[in-house]
């Protein structure tokens, strides 16, 4: 009983949040490498990994690193940010 304590009090609540507003939560093991939440959040959205960044506090997220070295802690909020590509054609403002 004493070893699943253990193992509650490192995992933290967290939440991504994409752009529109809408908000996925987790409950999450601060030394896992963040990775594996953001792909499962990807799939969950149905997003490309690979064309998403993840900021927390300001910062982009690394997906080497864990929940403890990026510093999250319970209850806080990671913003999923899809990249934009095209823009427009400007001779059509010629």
């Amino acid at each position: 009983m004493g070893e699943s304590t253990t193992a509650d009090q490192r995992k933290v609540a967290i939440s991504i949040k994409s752009q529109d507003g809408d908000k996925m939560f987790f409950r999450v093991a601060r030394d896992k490498k963040i990775q594996e939440l953001l792909k499962i959040y990807c799939k969950g959205k149905n997003y490309l990994y690979r064309e998403v960044s993840f900021i927390h506090n300001g910062d982009r997220i690394q997906p080497n690193q864990t929940l403890f070295q990026l510093g999250i802690e319970d209850g806080d909020e990671i913003a999923a940010m899809q990249h934009q590509s095209g823009g427009g054609n400007l001779s059509a403002f010629a």
